[in-house]
């Protein structure tokens, strides 16, 4: 009885909350970016040159790698970035602008490659006060109208960094809602953007020891001014999008959104309904890359490699003494697809019996998943054959589907 009595006096233990996973985290030094933006726009938006050119636009992306250095302000951050290089290229909707769109660009990428971004971020990861400096003075309204329409494209390209992270871990398990549009949410407009939204995260599957968020929502937009080319029109926008965090540091690694603007049927004009299409990534890099280039997979970069020491198996022959083609196996095994590898090489020392039978294999370097890939496919090859045993140092080169 005492003990029932106990039972029913004793409040109930509290389920278990596991603390959040990460947190917005900036590290002391640079962190380096590479991002990507790709913007359709049907209706066209035109876009204008200092002097004389403009053009309408119904395609632009932007291309950039980027070192941004954040120093805390309040509970969050000031963050600046600039960039290392910068593309911005488009296709007009009118054939014989082209060429005149080609110098609107190039004249574009070289000015806001020299500029300075900045924008504070709260503790949670909420983006404000986007800003863009290092421009040339504005003499004129045009210039000034032009600027504008700069800064705007390149906080569509760098709205990602908007991300609201919940800080009670019952969050992390259950999900959370943002309701404001934020920065991710807004309308290629010099005007502004208001409307309603509701976008719900949750903790996905983890991959590569990365958190994963998978981020899907709805807002309903306009944009702040009647005036606006846009005029009072309604926007649906469907948002889907995958983010990861390094549990380690607890800083960004990975973030793709698309969103897919569509006229509500009270606003969109005769014919298609599209509004605007973007797709957008951002990806933590060790270091900027060359101009234009693209880095290799978050997967790829946290694929495991093997490098151990060639074992001595017999007099080692050089290669190019067999006589043979370079070795390339064309498509990826199963176990190495979700990496997204690049294409690469993994290096053998390969023991060759006299009849050119394969005895022996040992992968010195590579990716670990292709290890037993390769391992296979040489035991199956056939070499030349000899007058004794020997060794051979061979390159197998891995090739992705698409690769030439």
């Amino acid at each position: 009885m005492g003990t029932l009595l106990l039972a029913l006096v004793l409040p109930a233990a509290a389920a278990y909350v596991p603390p959040p996973p990460v947190q917005w985290t900036w590290p002391a030094g640079p962190a380096y970016f590479h991002v990507e933006m790709g913007l359709y726009t049907p209706l066209g938006y035109r876009y204008y040159a200092a002097e004389n050119a403009d053009a309408i636009v119904g395609q632009v992306q932007v291309k950039a790698d980027v070192a941004c250095q954040a120093k805390p302000e309040g509970k969050g951050h000031h963050v600046t970035c600039t960039f290392s290089w910068l593309e911005i290229t488009g296709a007009a909707q009118r054939d014989y602008e082209q060429a005149e769109l080609g110098g609107i660009f190039a004249e574009w990428s070289r000015d806001i490659g020299g500029t300075t971004i900045t924008f504070s971020q709260t503790a949670d990861g909420r983006m404000r006060a986007f800003d863009m400096t290092g421009l040339p003075a504005r003499e004129t309204a045009r210039i000034g109208s032009m600027q504008e329409q700069q800064r705007i494209l390149l906080q569509r390209a760098l709205c990602l960094f908007d991300l609201q992270l919940p800080t009670d871990g019952a969050d992390w398990v259950r999900g959370w809602t943002v309701k404001q549009t934020g920065q991710v949410l807004q309308l290629q407009t010099v005007t502004g953007t208001s409307g309603a939204a509701e976008v719900k995260h949750k903790r996905g599957d983890d991959q590569f020891g990365l958190v994963s968020i998978v981020s899907e929502g709805r807002a309903t937009l306009s944009a702040g001014s009647a005036v606006d080319s846009e005029g009072a029109r309604l926007v649906d926008v469907q948002l889907q999008g995958l983010t990861q965090f390094d549990p380690a540091d607890g800083f960004l690694v990975w973030r793709d959104v698309t969103l897919d603007g569509r006229y509500t049927s009270g606003s969109h004009l005769t014919g298609s309904d599209v509004s605007f299409f973007q797709a957008g990534a951002i990806q933590r890099i060790p270091a900027p890359g060359s101009r234009g280039s693209a880095p290799i997979s978050v997967g790829a970069m946290r694929a495991p490699k093997v490098k151990v020491a060639a074992p001595d198996v017999g007099p080692l022959v050089p290669f190019v003494d067999l006589g043979m083609q370079p070795l390339f196996v064309k498509g990826m095994p199963d176990a190495a697809k979700p990496y997204d590898l690049p294409l690469t090489a993994v290096g053998a020392r390969v023991a060759v019996g006299a009849d050119g039978r394969v005895t022996g294999v040992t992968v010195t370097r590579g990716y670990a998943v292709l290890v037993k890939s390769t391992e296979n496919a040489l035991s199956e090859a056939q070499f030349p054959a000899r007058s004794a045993p020997y060794a051979v140092d061979v390159e197998v080169e891995w090739r992705p589907e698409e690769a030439p």
